[in-house]
């Protein structure tokens, strides 16, 4: 069988469709990645066939390319009052914008010229939607921003003008672009109830992925025992081109600097950190970037803006959070966070190193947290492998009336072999 993923080309909507490929092309698949130009050379590399998409921009060529158009603020490491609302306003729908129809058409034709028998999307990606009801093959999700609000007001409305844009027909579900076949990469208690359906298969992180050990970017041999260890981050995205993330980090910075803790503060990989102009403290200490996962390892406390792959990677870890969100799906996963237990939610509009500091006092006096992240971890152990796709995938296929080119899975030997 050939299964198309199609995905923007940020790295942290790469991590979770790779990771999917990886099990696809174990299990004897032949796997293409459509994607930007700009993840072509790293796609490759990974040994996927890749298929570039030019009007599929990463986030570092579209703040370049608002910034030309004189439509952005420029990035800065310097703190100031928190500005009024978030970045420029989107449409109705969170992942249509201007853009999304030439990148469907384009999606189109990469699909017609490759020849898949199904496609597996990014979910914030809807071009490989689109293009893949054009051309006639079942489409599935790799469910990378679980909480996205694609119901609010006006977005089904939107939906459908993008759908008939292609001579497609209208649909009555919001939903209509994830439901068919959903891969969950979190247990499905983080899912409001209306948001499980039968059509969703959830998965733990895949033994299939290979993570090179790495430093952890901060000398923690003489951290003291009794001092609790705080990791904060608002992601690759955030520190980019949201005008808040200084604000943020600083009041984050300051708030840890009057704690009995150790800090790790991730001010952007874009920042060298003797560059940074807001708040220093000798208990903190301040990097370009982390390796996240390795250091959640260690930590009895995330500070996020509450991005899923951050969350997911807490949750894999039993790492309780305080969640500071700034756009797109973040509210809801910070609001769903503190729903179940796992965390504090901050409002950004009002950030203070006070409320800050109350927040990890709080988190860090409460046992209950720490067992109910603990839980969460439990939880993620229980899932079946994500290497259990590959056979669902099949049989979401086959189900279709796509013809099963592939012999018997390899997946399901690993499986009986007792290799899950």
């Amino acid at each position: 069988m050939r299964v198309a993923f199609t995905s923007h080309p940020n790295p942290s909507h790469l991590v979770g469709v790779l990771s999917a490929a990886r099990v696809a092309r174990l299990a004897g698949h032949e796997v293409a990645v459509v994607s930007g130009p700009s993840v072509a050379d790293h796609v490759e590399q990974a040994g996927f066939t890749a298929l570039p998409v030019a009007s599929l921009m990463s986030m570092e060529e579209m703040v370049a390319a608002r910034a030309a158009a004189g439509g952005a603020v420029a990035p800065t490491a310097r703190p100031g009052p928190p500005p009024a609302g978030g970045p420029p306003g989107r449409r109705a729908h969170p992942f249509i914008t201007p853009r999304t129809s030439r990148q469907a058409a384009d999606i189109v034709d990469a699909l017609r010229a490759w020849g898949p028998d199904c496609v597996l999307r990014d979910s914030t990606e809807l071009g490989g939607y689109v293009a893949a009801e054009v051309v006639d093959v079942p489409c599935g999700t790799v469910d990378i921003a679980p909480l996205s609000p694609c119901a609010q007001p006006g977005a089904l409305e939107e939906l459908n003008r993008l759908r008939a844009e292609f001579d497609l027909p209208a649909v009555h579900d919001p939903w209509h672009s994830v439901r068919p076949f959903r891969i969950g990469l979190v247990p499905e208690i983080f899912y409001p109830e209306e948001l499980r359906w039968s059509g969703a298969h959830h998965y733990r992180p895949s033994s299939l992925d290979v993570r090179a050990d790495r430093e952890l970017a901060v000398d923690l041999s003489e951290h003291p025992g009794d001092r609790p260890l705080v990791l904060a981050s608002l992601g690759m995205n955030a520190p980019r081109f949201d005008p808040r993330a200084a604000t943020v980090l600083n009041a984050v910075i300051e708030a840890l600097g009057e704690l009995p803790v150790t800090g790790v503060v991730a001010i952007g990989s874009d920042y060298d950190p003797d560059q940074w102009e807001g708040a220093r403290a000798a208990n903190v200490h301040l990097r370009s970037f982390v390796p996240q996962r390795a250091l959640l390892r260690f930590c009895d406390l995330f500070i996020t803006h509450a991005g899923f792959n951050g969350v997911r990677e807490a949750f894999s870890e039993g790492v309780p959070m305080i969640a500071l969100p700034l756009f797109g799906d973040h509210p809801a996963s910070a609001a769903r966070l503190a729903s179940l237990g796992v965390a504090v939610e901050l409002d950004v509009a009002s950030v203070s190193a006070a409320a800050v500091r109350t927040a990890v006092s709080t988190v860090l006096g409460d046992p209950g947290y720490r067992g109910r992240a603990q839980d969460m971890r439990c939880r993620m152990d229980a899932l079946p492998p994500l290497e259990r796709m590959a056979d669902d995938l099949l049989a979401f296929v086959t189900s279709s009336g796509r013809p099963a080119r592939v012999g018997p899975s390899i997946v399901s030997r690993r499986v009986r072999e007792g290799l899950s």
